[in-house]
């Protein structure tokens, strides 16, 4: 399920942000400095899915999960206040929703309370909490930021 999600996620990505149409057409220079943002986020969230397809433990796929989910947190950062960064925070939130947190659902049933590993996946939770909250508080109001802010309880 997770691994289809990032599949999902990643042929989304390909097709929207390469399609453009919410956008005004832009120049050359902006046409490039997109595709080079574009590029460097699908060869993320590639390899991040590739690595999730080989992981072997609950805590390998939870961290997997959580590096794709942080790659996504990173590009929106970095297009805060822009159409882009909304967008991306969609796919941010489909990453928790469909790949993160049933992760960690899993996990939490395999590994036992009070382990290392357990400890391991309460920070995960922490961090991801952390990271939901900054990037819903850079975004206007809206269906991105409602989701955000609904994934932080």
């Amino acid at each position: 399920m997770i691994r289809s999600a990032l599949v999902l996620l990643t042929a989304t990505l390909i097709c929207s942000l390469s399609a453009g149409q919410a956008m005004p057409t832009p120049t050359p220079a902006e046409q490039l400095r997109f595709w080079e943002l574009n590029r460097t986020l699908l060869a993320g969230l590639v390899e991040h899915g590739l690595k999730l397809s080989q992981a072997t433990t609950p805590v390998e796929r939870v961290s997997e999960c959580r590096e794709a989910a942080q790659t996504l947190a990173g590009a929106t950062e970095g297009a805060s206040g822009t159409d882009r960064a909304t967008e991306l925070a969609g796919y941010l939130a489909d990453v928790y929703a469909e790949g993160l947190v049933p992760a960690l659902e899993a996990a939490r049933a395999e590994i036992p309370a009070g382990s290392p590993h357990w400890d391991t996946l309460r920070k995960i939770e922490r961090d991801t909490s952390d990271t939901v909250q900054r990037i819903a508080e850079t975004l206007p109001p809206g269906p991105a930021r409602d989701r955000l802010a609904r994934l932080k309880k």
